[in-house]
């Protein structure tokens, strides 16, 4: 039976990075339901696509981790492009698509929570994860999207002009799951539906944005989006 899960991570000259976050996932693996991980290469040119073949066509990691080595650098969105396109045209392809950045460490638990939120709202096209710092403070992952007015209350540098003028910050703070613009690119569970209908990202965007226009996309399309705090996810920041 194919997984109802499969794990993207992109790789581009972050063998090291890779490995750690993939153990991570071994145990929420166990802990959640069986799911694949894809290891994209993104033209590293550094030796990086055959260490991980070598490191993860051994096992444990063999069964259910693989590693898809691509020609050229084309950028994260084309990146992950072409691990879901290969996903989507499965005869039995997932019914979710996690993407997850190679410089993160997953939390027990974290894979799950997104699961069980995005399967009780079906009209939920993605679900975030919180992102922690290494030290273990939060930073933010999830947004409401860009305006006028947030750029002219970022380019003052003055969240009082935001306030007085009625303009909400940008990021979105929640204790319990709830909706969101957007949600960061560095851990997001995507229904594969919505993928099918809307389409990937634009590969125009080399790196940062993509999910933004994407979500931007899918929003028009009637599609949402929820942050999920439970599900936490370490992020070094830069790290990728």
């Amino acid at each position: 039976i194919a997984p109802r899960l499969a794990i993207v991570i992109v790789n581009y000259r972050t063998a090291d990075m890779v490995i750690r976050c993939v153990e991570s996932l071994a145990d929420e693996r166990a802990r959640t339901e069986p799911f694949e991980v894809i290891v994209v290469d993104g033209g590293s040119g550094d030796g990086s696509a055959e260490r991980l073949s070598a490191h993860f066509g051994a096992a444990p990691w063999s069964s259910w981790v693989s590693v898809l080595p691509l020609d050229f650098n084309g950028g994260f969105g084309w990146a992950n492009n072409q691990a879901m396109l290969r996903l989507l045209q499965r005869p039995q392809p997932p019914a979710y698509i996690h993407l997850l950045n190679p410089d993160t460490i997953v939390e027990p638990g974290a894979v799950g929570a997104l699961i069980d939120v995005i399967e009780a709202h079906p009209r939920v096209a993605a679900v975030g994860s919180q992102l922690l710092e290494p030290d273990g403070s939060l930073t933010g992952s999830a947004f409401r999207f860009p305006s006028a007015g947030y750029e002219l209350v970022r380019g003052a540098a003055l969240g009082r002009l935001g306030r007085l003028l009625g303009i909400p910050p940008i990021v979105i703070e929640r204790t319990v799951p709830g909706p969101a613009d957007w949600i960061t690119g560095a851990s997001m569970l995507f229904r594969a539906q919505a993928l099918r209908e809307v389409g990937l990202f634009d590969d125009g965007f080399f790196l940062y944005f993509e999910e933004v226009e994407l979500m931007h996309r899918m929003t028009r399309a009637g599609w949402a989006f929820w942050t999920v705090p439970a599900s936490r996810v370490m992020h070094i920041s830069g790290g990728a």
